[in-house]
Formats: C-alpha cells, sequence, structure tokens
C-alpha cells in the first residue's frame, strides 16, 4: 500500500472519530489506532500506524482438507450393523487404512478406507443415504504436531 493511501485512511479515522481501524487487501494489513493529545479536537489526534506485508508475521494457513470421495455408486452406513457405534465421528483421528464405512452395492458391503492418516473433520453423507460413484464422503484434515509446553 502506497502512503498516500495510508494517510488518507488515517484523515477518514479522525474525521469520523473513530478509535482505529484496520485494513486488508491482497495480504498487506494496516492498522490505525488514533489517541487523543491533550487538546480535545479531533484534528489533534495522533494516529500510531502499523503496516503487515503478505507473509510477514503471518500465522501459516490452516492444512488443506483431504476430501475422500466414492468409489462407487450404493447406499453409504456409518456403522457395521444397524444400531452399531459408528465407525468414526468428527474429531476422530484416524490411520491410513482404518475403516471409515461401508458402502452397500448388489448386496455386497464394501469397506470404505482411509487413504491417509488424518483427522475426521466432517462427514458428508448421512447414514443410509445412497451415493453416487465421486460422491463426497468425508472431509479430512492434517494431523498437527503437539505442542510441548
Amino acid at each position: 500500500m502506497d502512503i498516500d493511501f495510508i494517510e488518507r485512511l488515517i484523515e477518514l479515522a479522525k474525521k469520523s472519530g473513530i478509535a482505529g481501524l484496520e485494513y486488508e487487501v491482497n495480504g498487506e494489513t494496516v492498522r490505525i489506532t488514533l489517541g487523543d493529545e491533550e487538546e480535545e479536537s479531533s484534528t489533534d489526534r495522533v494516529a500510531h500506524v502499523e503496516t503487515k506485508a503478505a507473509g510477514e508475521g503471518a500465522a501459516p494457513p490452516p492444512p488443506a482438507l483431504h476430501k475422500l470421495n466414492s468409489g462407487m455408486a450404493g447406499t453409504f452406513y456409518r456403522a457395521s450393523a444397524p444400531g452399531a457405534e459408528p465407525y468414526v465421528k468428527p474429531g476422530d483421528t484416524i490411520a491410513e487404512g482404518q475403516v471409515l464405512g461401508l458402502i452397500e452395492a448388489m448386496k455386497m458391503l464394501t469397506p470404505i478406507e482411509a487413504d491417509r492418516a488424518g483427522r475426521i473433520v466432517s462427514i458428508a453423507v448421512e447414514d443410509g443415504a445412497p451415493v453416487t460413484r465421486g460422491a463426497l464422503l468425508f472431509e479430512i484434515g492434517a494431523l498437527l504436531p503437539e505442542i510441548e509446553g
């Protein structure tokens, strides 16, 4: 952002009487905080400006979600039998190869296995619902390293 734009933001903030503002565009952030001088006129308010360039001091983006889609059409089941505990629930940590659900097609049950380790973020299909090939079944988030402290 150029200095002229920042100066215009400061003037707008002073005229509006707000205590401050934060403006972000294309990953660049300007934070303007207005403090009062000894005089109470709004034109004498002092502006404190902080800027942050894209990527500077920013937290890393959250890991992307992996989408696990159905490889076949059929009926999706979350558990091995009616009334049984579901294989997984949102928030569960899973291992690669772990059974997450079943799809019934032509009277055969096919297990849906995790193609990576992670954490179940969401289950996109209700138990007993029909699914088509390619339908979203699960969103799997990356496992975050534990922070010792």
